[in-house]
């Protein structure tokens, strides 16, 4: 039998780190949990934003709501601006990738709630609740816009507001003949941005590749490395490099 693996992602991950600091010092509770999970007793398991909602059976059929705060106006402007100053960072999401830019939206333990209809009602998480969070770190793993999703922004919704940052910020005016457009006066180009003092690095930690790859986790962080200097130099970060190879 295969193992059913959650938090598989580093996001999946620190998801369940704030549910095992909810449920303390009761490790046997997660042993439990994690076998409800991986077992057919949960069903109608919806995600939506501040609440993930379903049916957990066991003497009977139990009601489990996980809820987390939604981001404001605020919030979801500045998740908004990080994504669309680095074009990469939604090319990242739309690859099943968490950018570690958005680290701050996994939900802490103080953000995590539950509620059950089990008799344990009045110590949660309990078993129940706890089952429905691996689930919920099975979806994370699975889409990171789910993460998003529960703390309130939609997949459409982000790409919406993506396109409408990107849109351009002068339009000809009606009436304007293309050649007047064209000759226009334009705005003077920004002052090259500098190189950094020195070259950057691997960050977060690069994951161990799978056995089969052929190389390891430190391996890729040489690469990266020397990738990122050699990018430094090219840069005009150092004079060295700048010869003909």
């Amino acid at each position: 039998m295969t193992r059913h693996v959650y938090g598989g992602t580093w996001w999946g991950k620190a998801w369940l780190s704030s549910l095992a600091d909810r449920c303390g010092t009761d490790p046997t509770r997660m042993v439990r949990a994690r076998s409800i999970a991986r077992g057919d007793d949960i069903s109608n398991l919806s995600i939506m934003p501040g609440v993930v909602d379903a049916l957990v059976r066991g003497d009977q059929s139990y009601a489990v709501a996980v809820t987390v705060p939604v981001l404001n106006d605020v919030g979801r402007a500045q998740v908004l601006d990080l994504l669309a100053a680095e074009s990469g960072h939604l090319a990242a999401l739309l690859d099943g990738e968490f950018p570690a830019v958005l680290g701050h939206l996994v939900p802490g333990p103080g953000d995590l709630h539950t509620t059950c209809s089990c008799p344990a009602w009045a110590d949660q998480p309990c078993e129940h609740a706890a089952a429905v969070c691996y689930r919920t770190a099975e979806a994370f793993d699975a889409d990171p816009f789910t993460l998003l999703l529960v703390r309130g922004l939609a997949r459409e919704a982000v790409r919406a507001a993506l396109r409408d940052r990107r849109k351009p910020t002068w339009s000809a005016p009606e009436g304007m003949l293309a050649k007047d457009a064209f000759r226009r006066q334009l705005a003077a180009l920004p002052p090259p941005v500098s190189p950094p003092s020195e070259p950057g690095s691997p960050d977060p930690p690069i994951a161990e590749p799978p056995a089969a790859a052929g190389v390891t986790a430190d391996d890729l962080a040489d690469l990266a490395a020397a990738a990122a200097r050699r990018a430094w130099e090219l840069l005009g970060g150092s004079s060295a490099g700048m010869g003909c190879g």
